[in-house]
């Protein structure tokens, strides 16, 4: 399925268009050219201009249901919808033109016309794109009703009502369509949403967090400080757990990943795994992380376990011109591993970069 798209306009077109729409609209322009076939098979006294209308539409329905289909599968839900709306037009006057051009009447329009409008329904992204769409579909048979089969105001009025009410039954299902879709897409992102964070803690899960933390330097200018990377472990985690049991120490690690997200909220917060931390401060100083640092344990010392203060150890690597995010996060991690062997409740600063193990051998101390 790939990505969810992140907004409902896309999402209609990716999800729930792009499988539907061009294969209706290639197929409605295959029927069009079959009709226009039979016609001249049975010798429609009419066949010169209706069979140069039927191939011309149906020529020109089967290239809009192409863009249509290209514009939805590259993720352009305007284009997608601008070439729906010409089709539906052309597909309604050829209806109109075709009962016009063999007498039967232009009211016997009207049910086809509604029929389009209908289907069409499902596949605007916006209500203005709807209304366009039901204008581009009624307004070929309203002027033909008008000039060439209204004798009276009272005519009209009725031509009117008739071409109002299928509009006005797009109208309702088009809303039906709308919410539909977008509790859908709203239940999609949710899911998507608990996929990517802590089951514990709420925080991101490693995975999501590396993600995050690309897309967030991707999208800074590579000028000035690159970026900032805290790695923190809570100290002495294991003996907590024996001294105050395995629940209470799940509660630990919740309030310390509420306060690290009360904290650097506006950065990303991801849990690494165990009582291991990490965050990243796009765009920001050595000087400017590491003070916050130094607050962050003088914030989480308030969390008390068994009357003791909580301390964590904080190793903090600042990222170079050109250094991945990978490279930066195994620095902070030769940081942190020090200051525990410094004695632990303390921040160490990264300095060089010379360790380039894969983050899949780090380990605890």
């Amino acid at each position: 399925m790939g990505p969810l798209p992140t907004d409902l306009a896309t999402f209609k077109i990716q999800r729930f268009a792009t499988p539907v729409a061009p294969v209706l609209m290639g197929s409605a322009a295959g029927v069009v050219m079959l009709t226009w076939f039979l016609s001249w098979s049975v010798g429609n006294p009419h066949l010169l201009r209706l069979g140069v209308a039927h191939f011309g539409c149906a020529f020109l329905m089967a290239m809009l249901s192409l863009i249509c289909w290209r514009g939805a599968r590259s993720g352009h839900p305007w284009v997608a919808a601008v070439s729906g709306l010409l089709y539906v037009g052309t597909l309604s006057f050829l209806i109109c033109f075709a009962a016009w051009n063999n007498g039967t009447g232009l009211l016997q329009s009207a049910p086809y016309c509604a029929i389009i409008v209908v289907v069409a329904a499902m596949f605007w992204p916006e209500w203005r794109t709807l209304v366009l769409g039901t204008l581009a579909t009624m307004l070929p048979l309203v002027g033909l009703m008008v000039t060439l089969g209204a004798d009276t105001f009272h005519d009209v009025v009725i031509d009117m009502q008739l071409v109002g009410f299928p509009t006005l039954v797009a109208l309702v299902f088009w809303r039906f369509n709308d919410r539909l879709l977008a509790h859908h897409y709203a239940s999609l992102l949710a899911l998507a949403e608990r996929t990517r964070r802590d089951g514990l803690t709420g925080l991101l899960n490693r995975q999501a967090w590396w993600e995050l933390g690309e897309q967030r330097l991707r999208d800074h200018p590579a000028a000035g400080p690159f970026g900032v990377v805290l790695f923190l472990d809570i100290d002495y985690f294991k003996q907590i757990n024996d001294q105050i049991g395995h629940d209470a120490g799940d509660h630990l690690l919740r309030r310390v990943g509420a306060a690290l997200w009360a904290f650097f909220g506006d950065a990303p917060v991801g849990r690494y795994g165990g009582e291991e931390f990490v965050i990243l401060l796009p765009i920001t100083s050595l000087e400017a992380a590491e003070v916050r640092a130094r607050r962050m344990q003088t914030a989480l010392r308030e969390i008390a376990t068994g009357g003791a203060p909580l301390t964590v150890s904080v190793g903090i690597a600042a990222m170079a011109e050109g250094e991945s995010l990978d490279a930066a996060v195994r620095r902070a991690d030769q940081a942190l591993l020090q200051a525990k062997r410094d004695g632990r409740d303390r921040v160490i600063v990264a300095t060089t970069s010379e360790d380039r193990r894969p983050a899949s051998e780090m380990v605890t101390v």
